[in-house]
């Protein structure tokens, strides 16, 4: 059975892998089947909560943070079916990579391609685009053959490229934002072995033969400490040599206590003395050495993370990916940064998913990071001005400081995700201030407000027959009198806010409506009910609406803003109740109450 739990009680807290994301979910879930699954999203819908799904917690950024309802997915963690000819395997959405590699294994199978980290659920993975590297190869969420979404009102969506291909195309990586993942079918290939080699090599030379090396071998990557002249690079090439373990001590010596322990003493005296880090990352490279491996794919693929740092990624055109990894470099020289941690560059082939980050080109990927407790901002952004510049896309899992109107222009197939967003999640129940920061409000016939006025705001009228709408729920209203109406149902009312101006600002879907609703000024209120009322259609200034909740989501506090209610004749039209409570006043009385 699922486990809730209320964190305002509990004094429960969530957070990500790095311990730098958190949140006080309303209620927490742990649901053990698709079916409690389902049960957890409708309870959510009636109880009006919003809804986000963590994974592993492995994500940098606030893609999951939310103040209702967090599922967990550790309880689906099965594998379901596996048809060994056809390499088809079915999973449950919360299994994690290093666990259905160990399954795979003893089926003779593999997943063709995988990331460095292995603690990721698959829907997490494949919802982030999550890669690892190979110019030939695709990223995780391209071997993915079906999906079983479970919807915003609890109903299961199947969906793959012959059922569905649209929503397929957009869930593949879905961000969270069209519903809940509960089984994935995947694509996997004869289990393989892989030679793998580490080794020193000029950075010059490593950066002019980039390409070549990413064509040349399955598998190429390379990490350069700032202020080094070698990178390190890593090749791995498939085998038809038998794989050779390492023994448990060899591999605990290498992989715990040199790469993480003896990395993590390091990481602590630079952060004391950030001016020794040049002559530090320099003495790491130089006691870099040469190894080899061969062994099954999924042990060269993945080696344990103890280090905890905050990350950001880019995807670029492949390439542009040795001038990005240059200027990187150079930058950290001119603005005197403090990196500890090796700048990484990969590469990944194209595909089509809608929002994948290698979508339509060939991709080369480059990752800035940062340990823990120290500024990783400044760094950050200046590193995203380069990738800006070079048409970068962001790596959905990790930090970035992009909103929608930034990103748009980036992904030929925004518009047609968004649409696809829209149909299977038109009330929001998915989204949270990331997603609204992120992917920009929902674009459906419920939530676009219509026209505006000819000053830019959006207006309503209230009345009955030729002198005002004609009241349904959720449909454009058009009247002789009225040429722009919306009212919405009054369902909609605690979750939903929007903002415009003189200007004609895009109306907004702010974050966490009901804290939204309880700092509306009153003459924000009252503005809006004489708007309903049939007076001139202004609102309270949105200056002195600050909640917190709308800092958090990054949408201006400057604008108007207008609560909008749905109450169908004869009912007479009405201010609207906020979700505080408070008491609300008959149309006709609206100037004198509001004064």
């Amino acid at each position: 059975m699922s486990e809730p739990s209320d964190p305002h009680e509990t004094g429960a807290q969530w957070h990500n892998w790095a311990g730098d994301e958190r949140c006080v979910p309303a209620a927490l879930r742990s649901p053990r089947s698709v079916d409690e699954l389902s049960a957890a999203i409708a309870d959510a819908s009636l109880r009006d909560l919003r809804v986000r799904v963590a994974g592993a917690w492995h994500s940098f950024s606030d893609i999951v943070l939310t103040d209702g309802l967090m599922l967990t997915l550790k309880g689906l963690s099965k594998v379901l079916d596996v048809d060994r000819p056809s390499g088809l395997v079915r999973v449950q959405a919360g299994i994690t990579i290093r666990e259905l590699s160990r399954e795979l294994a003893g089926h003779g199978l593999a997943l063709e391609n995988l990331g460095d980290v292995d603690a990721q659920s698959i829907a997490g993975a494949i919802s982030t685009a999550t890669h690892g590297t190979g110019a030939r190869l695709q990223n995780v969420s391209s071997q993915v053959s079906e999906l079983t979404l479970v919807l915003a009102d609890g109903s299961t969506l199947v969906c793959s490229a012959e059922r569905d291909p649209e929503v397929f195309r957009a869930a593949r990586v879905g961000l969270g934002s069209l519903g809940a993942i509960a089984e994935v079918t995947l694509r996997c290939v004869p289990a393989f072995t892989l030679h793998g080699v580490d080794a020193p090599a000029p950075l010059e030379e490593t950066l002019e033969r980039f390409e070549e090396l990413a064509l040349a071998n399955d598998h190429f990557e390379f990490f350069v400490f700032p202020h080094a002249r070698h990178a390190l690079t890593r090749t791995n090439n498939r085998t038809e040599q038998p794989p050779r373990p390492r023994g448990r001590l060899s591999a605990y010596a290498n992989d715990v206590v040199l790469t993480n322990h003896a990395f993590e003493l390091s990481c602590r005296a630079e952060r004391r003395l950030p001016g020794r880090i040049p002559q530090l990352n320099r003495l790491v490279t130089r006691l870099a050495g040469r190894s080899e491996r061969v062994e099954r794919s999924h042990e060269i693929f993945a080696s344990p993370r103890l280090v905890r740092f905050t990350e950001m990624e880019y995807a670029l055109p492949r390439e542009r990916t040795a001038e990005a990894v240059r200027r990187v470099m150079e930058l950290i020289d001119q603005r005197g940064f403090a990196v500890p941690f090796p700048i990484e560059a990969r590469t990944v082939a194209a595909d089509d998913a809608f929002l994948s980050t290698a979508a339509g080109r060939d991709s080369g990927y480059v990752a800035v990071h940062m340990y823990r407790g120290m500024a990783w901002e400044p760094y950050f952004r200046a590193v995203e001005a380069i990738m800006d510049e070079l048409g970068g896309r962001p790596h959905w899992g990790k930090r970035h400081f992009q909103t929608a109107e930034t990103l748009r222009e980036r992904y030929p197939d925004w518009d047609r995700f968004n649409a696809v967003r829209a149909r299977l999640d038109p009330e929001g129940r998915f989204a949270n201030a990331w997603a609204e920061r992120v992917l920009g409000p929902i674009h459906s016939r419920a939530t676009d407000p219509g026209p505006t006025s000819p000053s830019g705001q959006v207006t309503a009228h209230a009345g009955a027959g030729d002198a005002g709408p004609i009241h349904r729920p959720g449909r454009w209203l058009r009247t002789p009198t009225s040429a722009w109406s919306t009212p919405q149902p009054a369902s909609r009312l605690r979750s939903r806010s929007w903002t415009s101006t003189p200007c004609g600002r895009t109306p907004r879907i702010s974050n966490g409506g009901r804290a939204l609703s309880r700092s509306v000024s009153r003459a924000s209120r009252c503005a809006a009910a004489r708007c309903r009322s049939g007076s001139s259609p202004v609102a309270g200034s949105g200056e002195r609406s600050r909640s917190r909740s709308r800092r958090r989501s990054g949408w201006p506090l400057t604008g108007r803003m207008i609560w909008w209610s749905h109450i169908p004749p004869p009912t007479p039209m009405r201010c609207a109740r906020s979700p505080s409570g408070r008491r609300a006043v008959p149309a006709a009385r609206a100037r004198t109450a509001c004064g």
